[in-house]
């Protein structure tokens, strides 16, 4: 085992093409079973792969699937496999409406015995394009625990690096034109710089905390909806933070503000109503959410205690 230097030694696994790292806390005892005191850290790769074609959906799922991916290669659409986690629900509606639209009779895909034959996938022109996590490759290409991200409408299908989840050099940093054509939508708000690392020993990014909220928003949506908020924003990662109650109005113009009268004053609180408030505050470096215990409807008369 390694003591220590954790952070480097999942870098290490990972550039090797190893699964991952497990890590204990070092005077916890050795037990079987699941505990808190072990942690497996998996590796994980970010890529980018046209989408040709979806499967519909089943049970009480709407929209689609899951959708299939490719890559060019010499002109060809090759199948890499498809990836049917990382939605909410509103993105699979408004997906599957765009998909409708693109659909045609024939595959764009080259021939391959990995692609579905099922007479109920639906094919598309290759015209979008994903951008997904996944842990790593088979022996034939296929992703292994591919996750949904998010659209690039910026980058065209046919212009995409077929071997784009390699590591790469270091690069000179981009242009602000380059850095806005990066952007990456979530919820219908554009990330700028998403792939800024906020936790750095997790390898946390921007985009990876707004898929957080996106995959929790059923959950945290019904305790943080309508209520004045606390923010706490790091804009430069997790170790530049500062706690916010008031933000400037040119900050997240789309979020919702109410007026609350502090003292002599009156002062504006932001409050969110939806995902896609949510992502355009941490789209401005908002890492935590603290409601108030009232609703912006009556902040005088609080309707729930939180127990920290």
């Amino acid at each position: 085992h390694i003591r220590g230097q954790g952070p480097d030694f999942f870098e290490q696994a990972c550039t090797l093409g190893l699964e991952g790292i497990i890590s204990k806390r070092a005077n916890a005892p050795y037990r079987s079973g699941r505990s808190r005191l072990w942690l497996k850290a998996k590796c994980t790769r970010h890529a980018k792969f046209v989408v040709g074609g979806y499967t519909p959906p089943s049970g009480a799922r709407s929209g689609f699937g899951a959708l299939l991916l490719g890559t060019f290669r010499e002109g060809r659409l090759e199948y890499v496999g498809r990836v049917g986690t990382g939605f909410s629900r509103r993105q699979l509606e408004a997906l599957h409406a765009r998909l409708q639209k693109e659909e045609e009779a024939q595959s764009p895909f080259a021939p391959s015995s990995s692609l579905p034959r099922s007479r109920a996938v639906h094919w598309v022109r290759p015209r979008l394009v994903a951008q997904v996590e996944y842990t790593e490759r088979t022996r034939d290409g296929l992703l292994r625990q591919p996750s949904f991200l998010g659209l690039r409408e910026d980058l065209d299908p046919e212009q995409l690096d077929p071997f784009g989840d390699r590591l790469e050099e270091p690069v000179r940093p981009p242009s602000r034109s380059a850095q806005e054509a990066s952007a990456v939508t979530v919820a219908d708000i554009s990330l700028t710089h998403p792939e800024r690392i906020l936790y750095p020993e997790q390898g946390v990014t921007k985009l990876t905390l707004a898929g957080y909220y996106e995959g929790i928003q059923e959950w945290v949506l019904p305790y943080l909806a309508r209520r004045p908020l606390v923010l706490l924003r790091c804009p430069e990662g997790r170790e530049a933070c500062f706690y916010q109650k008031h933000l400037g109005k040119n900050q997240a113009r789309t979020v919702a503000r109410i007026a609350i009268r502090e003292g002599h004053a009156t002062r504006d609180y932001v409050y969110v109503r939806s995902l896609s408030d949510i992502v355009a505050l941490v789209q401005h470096g908002v890492l935590e959410f603290h409601p108030w215990g009232c609703l912006v409807d009556d902040v005088e008369h609080p309707d729930q205690m939180i127990f920290d």
